[in-house]
């Protein structure tokens, strides 16, 4: 966006500061506030699916320490008896992950390859890359109403995502954490998933 801005460049702990001011391409006729605006949806879109990106990663995460349990566990026969409910514990969290990650990503589909949509519909971790994807690519292209209104839709689904993820971790991980730490055996961990705010930005 035009204005004006502070660069720092650092080199062997020695940072030089100046400022710069920033010209309107005159090559692309847009109104600042139409720029703005565009800057600001692009913006916001790469947010939430950034935020949307972190919630599968921290879905892997859980599955991992999953996986880890049970290996651990079933290559010790001295000790399986003994974490014979936990472990049962363990395989229905799975299941019920498995199914909230199945509401946001398909991973028979493959990512990235628009041929794979003739096989697939497209899933939300998709919907939502797209539209990120084009915002950022719409340098010259203020949103119109028709984004806009998809942008609040996508929105609205995404929070409906992460509050069943972040319940999730309150509630079915944290009651497996409780039966682990009874049983003496390994708490997973993942921290609940916000979208950042543009405002929060420099």
């Amino acid at each position: 966006v035009p204005g004006e801005y502070t660069v720092a460049v650092t080199v062997n702990a020695q940072t030089e500061k100046t400022t710069v001011t920033v010209h309107p391409d005159p090559n692309v006729h847009i109104d600042e506030a139409d720029f703005r605006a565009q800057t600001e949806a692009a913006l916001t879109a790469e947010n939430e699916f950034r935020a949307l990106n972190r919630m599968i990663e921290r879905m892997d995460a859980i599955e991992r320490q999953l996986a880890d349990f049970w290996r651990t566990v079933e290559s010790e026969p001295d000790i399986k008896d003994r974490y014979l409910v936990l472990l049962q514990h363990a395989k229905d969290l799975d299941n019920k992950l498995k199914a909230l990650k199945a509401t946001v990503y398909n991973p028979d589909m493959q990512h990235q390859v628009s041929e794979d949509d003739i096989h697939f519909l497209a899933d939300f971790h998709s919907q939502l890359g797209r539209l990120a994807g084009m915002l950022a690519f719409a340098y010259d292209e203020p949103p119109n109403a028709l984004i806009n209104a998809r942008m609040q839709e996508l929105r609205k689904q995404l929070d409906d995502h992460l509050a069943a993820f972040n319940n999730f971790l309150k509630n079915d991980v944290g009651a497996y954490n409780k039966s682990a730490s009874e049983s003496g055996a390994p708490t997973l961990f993942a921290a609940p998933v916000t979208v950042t705010s543009t405002a929060d930005e420099p």
